[in-house]
């Protein structure tokens, strides 16, 4: 649809303006907060625990990876 072309070109022109001009060292510290603030509550069940595992299991991916990706990130 229309709206799909738009919300493509949107993404395609921000991408393009962070390559010509990345992110600052601010900016970059508060997606890195935001992010690792998100994380509480995407463990805050049991349910959400066990179907983020199941999901990093279905893909392969290590036992250890959402810790590890959380201190990468950090």
């Amino acid at each position: 649809s229309a709206r799909t072309v738009e919300a493509t070109e949107a993404i395609a022109r921000v991408i393009r303006e962070m390559q010509a001009a990345p992110p600052t060292e601010r900016e970059l510290d508060l997606a890195k907060q935001s992010y690792l603030n998100s994380v509480v509550f995407q463990s805050d069940t049991r349910a959400k625990v066990l179907g983020r595992m199941l999901t990093l299991d279905a893909y392969g991916y290590p036992a250890d990876f959402a810790e590890s990706l959380n201190a990468r990130i950090a």
